[in-house]
């Protein structure tokens, strides 16, 4: 997963855990969209620094097949329960989503440049 913070690309390496899908749909906490159980998986990433070292990781709910780019960008609400906000407006929460969860991942690493 890649973003930009504080003006610099900053990527984090994502594992999706072993788990199989249950039935009951599932809301992805990068792109806010409903999808059927078996396809949000919960990904991790090693957190950065010495609780990194130590094992540490952070996790979130996201798309399986990561195309929560499509998601944000299709016209019509997936779920019949789902609100339909601005495409504009889907896209930037997403990126703030997806800023979050970087920095929550980095933090506590040394910068280089």
């Amino acid at each position: 997963m890649l973003t930009e913070l504080g003006g610099l690309v900053t990527g984090i390496v994502l594992r999706a855990t072993d788990g199989s899908g249950h039935g009951r749909p599932a809301l992805c906490n990068i792109c806010h969209t409903m999808q059927p159980g078996d396809q949000v998986a919960l990904f991790t990433a090693r957190r950065a620094g010495d609780a990194g070292i130590r094992g540490d990781s952070v996790g979130t709910y996201v798309c399986a097949d990561l195309s929560c780019h499509e998601n944000v960008r299709l016209a019509a609400p997936l779920a019949p329960n789902e609100i339909r906000a601005s495409v504009d407006r889907r896209i930037d929460g997403t990126r703030r989503r997806v800023e979050s969860f970087v920095e929550r991942v980095a933090a506590g690493a040394e910068r280089v440049v």
